[in-house]
């Protein structure tokens, strides 16, 4: 099959990671100090990627890109972990068609399956359910989805195989057969499952809508710090509606989630090697913290190092 390839890569922080995905575009926000890398296991075959992603407690916004449709399925980690403010577990199925918004919550460490599927791959499956898509979160009956799923299991490891030996996919057969179960298993899975409908599927939406405009004003103004009743006027929500959105489906609250992730958006401007940023001051101020020593102390506690240590690590030539 043309255009397969696999690879092995080591992420150390969230936009390592979500520069490497497939099918959608994902802002990362991790909740653990120190322990933040992980690994992102690929395989593509034409139109479909398969991704096997492991990492420390994260939260994610997610965005399905225009054209693509994407399955998520829980390998580790799954017992807390929440899409869209739901359970995941390990027998449900999340579906991100295009365009779509979503949160997620990882808050152990995990690991998930990613299969991003083309208009061409995304039919073959459509066919297999009978041709009607299904949207939002999806849960495998007990019995009828287990071989499925369980199929969707073995893919998974599969592919972190393949990704460490990238070799044996130049094999006669195997891009084409691994493409042709993955399909298969996808499409069984979603054919025997039931989805979320009715009011808490639009309950999840609304919720949805506030988290994804709280983080856009938040990127909109990034130079100084937000504050509850501001934050409101702009999204045009209350301070409940607000918590009561964040706590649903990411599992804290607003404050916390703007804090941790505008120190996300500093380290990522520490850590760029093409940044403008030649001072821990210049890019703390840019983010809104401005009681420097209380940003290097809260800086410190969630990453195991002082601002100035990620700078200049950040200077070191490449091995």
């Amino acid at each position: 099959m043309p255009n397969a390839f696999a690879r092995k890569v080591r992420w150390r922080h969230p936009d390592e990671l979500t520069s490497c995905l497939s099918g959608v575009s994902v802002v990362g926000v991790p909740l653990r100090a120190k322990s933040r890398e992980g690994m992102l296991s690929s395989v593509s075959l034409a139109d479909t990627s398969i991704q096997v992603i492991r990492g420390a407690p994260m939260l994610m916004l997610v965005n399905s890109l225009p054209g693509r449709t994407t399955l998520v399925k829980a390998l580790d980690g799954a017992r807390r972990a929440r899409w869209n403010g739901t359970l995941l577990g390990a027998d449900r199925i999340v579906v991100c068609h295009a365009s779509r918004q979503h949160d997620a919550a990882y808050p152990d460490d995990f690991a998930c399956l990613l299969l991003s599927f083309g208009e061409a791959a995304n039919d073959r499956i459509l066919a297999r359910t009978g041709g009607q898509e299904t949207r939002g979160d999806v849960a495998g009956p007990p019995a009828a989805g287990d071989a499925a799923l369980r199929e969707l299991d073995r893919i998974s490891r599969l592919v972190e195989t393949l990704a460490g030996r990238p070799e044996l996919l130049t094999h006669p057969g195997t891009a084409q057969g691994l493409r042709s179960s993955i399909l298969e298993a996808a499409g069984a899975a979603l054919a025997q499952s039931r989805p979320m409908a009715g009011p808490l599927a639009r309950t999840a939406l609304a919720r949805q809508h506030l988290v994804h405009a709280t983080d856009d004003y938040l990127r909109a103004n990034p130079a100084r710090p937000i504050y509850t009743e501001e934050l409101c006027a702009a999204i045009g929500a209350s301070a409940t509606r607000l918590h009561q959105a964040f706590r649903a489906t990411l599992g804290i609250s607003p404050h916390r989630y703007l804090k941790l992730r505008r120190m996300e958006m500093v380290r990522a401007m520490l850590l760029s090697s093409s940044g403008p940023w030649h001072s821990v001051k210049a890019a703390a101020l840019s983010h809104g913290f401005w009681h420097l020593g209380l940003f290097a102390h809260d800086y410190r506690d969630l990453y195991g190092e002082l601002p100035s240590e990620t700078l200049a690590r950040a200077r070191l030539p490449a091995a």
